[in-house]
């Protein structure tokens, strides 16, 4: 069970597929590589922030990518 945001891909050159879906991550998502095949990664269910990005939606094979996601948990 993976928290806390998700890490920047930045210098990430060749990554196909990206999967964190299922976890409590939160914050918003890092941009996307471009190396991300499309409709090969799942950034949800998952507490992100919903920031458009036609990136995510081709690499999740969803518009908008964060479909299925849940707003942030409140904190305590």
């Amino acid at each position: 069970m993976l928290t806390g945001p998700v890490p920047p891909l930045d210098g990430v050159r060749e990554l196909g597929m990206f999967q964190v879906a299922d976890n409590e991550l939160s914050g918003p998502p890092p941009a996307a590589p471009d190396s991300l095949l499309d409709s090969d990664s799942g950034l949800c269910p998952n507490h992100l922030d919903p920031v458009p990005s036609p990136a995510w939606d081709r690499a999740a094979g969803v518009t908008p990518w964060y479909y299925g996601c849940t707003p942030a948990r409140p904190a305590p």
